[in-house]
């Protein structure tokens, strides 16, 4: 009886094992890397603020966003957003500052590492004037 017991108890734990290496889920290794603007960087009204960030990754991703928020308006400033394949990409995009009260604002770039949904994020605030 206690052979019994004992295969059952070993026959549970290995289904269970194997079922749950089966639905591990392995997160892709993406890489953002903002590089402008700079972090902390002030604007005035009127200039462009460049937005450049280099993206790779270990999968094929499929798209990114780039946001700009208005931490001190509470709102959206610039998105945009595009759908491409590749493991590595590059973004270039640009926004003209026209805000009309001292903001400080955060860019978000978001990417779609892969069709399941999982989505990578980086950021950084800087600050712009209305004048």
């Amino acid at each position: 009886m206690k052979n019994i017991a004992k295969k059952i108890i070993f026959a549970s734990a290995a289904t269970l094992f194997l079922l749950s290496a089966c639905n591990k889920h392995n997160e892709p290794n993406v890489q953002i890397n903002i590089t402008s603007p700079s972090a902390n960087a002030t604007f005035h009204a009127g200039d462009t603020v460049r937005i450049q960030a280099t993206v790779t990754g270990d999968v094929e991703m499929h798209g990114y966003e780039v946001k700009i928020k208005n931490l001190s308006q509470g709102n959206v400033a610039f998105i945009t957003d595009y759908h491409v394949h590749g493991s590595t990409f590059t973004i270039n995009e640009f926004w003209v500052n026209n805000v009309t009260t001292h903001s400080d604002m955060r860019l978000v770039v978001t990417v779609e590492a892969d069709h399941n949904g999982t989505m990578v994020s980086d950021s950084l605030n800087f600050h712009c004037h209305p004048m």
